[in-house]
């Protein structure tokens, strides 16, 4: 169980650790949950930001899509270095 706590724990660090070197390049701070811009997020406020995604299906069993009317966090997406089709593609059963 220690293994597993400790991945996770740099599973978060990393994700910490992405967004705020790519702030770095960026002129505009990131808008984290409370309203509050920042250029250096912490890990907690970058997943409380994703807490609320939502992923609906589609006439496609292969595919997913975001509702019209959910804001999705395209930017912390790509500050992260993520491409929103890890929540939207669905794999083939072999």
């Amino acid at each position: 169980m220690a293994y597993v706590i400790l991945i996770a724990l740099l599973l978060f660090h990393l994700l910490e650790r992405r967004v705020r070197e790519a702030l770095k390049q960026e002129d505009e701070p990131l808008l984290i949950p409370g309203k509050k811009k920042t250029f250096k997020p912490t890990g907690k406020k970058i997943l409380q930001s994703l807490e609320n995604m939502i992923v609906v299906t589609t006439a496609d069993p292969l595919r997913r899509a975001f509702p019209r009317n959910l804001k999705v966090p395209e930017r912390l997406f790509r500050l992260a270095g993520i491409e929103p089709e890890v929540y939207l593609q669905v794999r083939e059963k072999p």
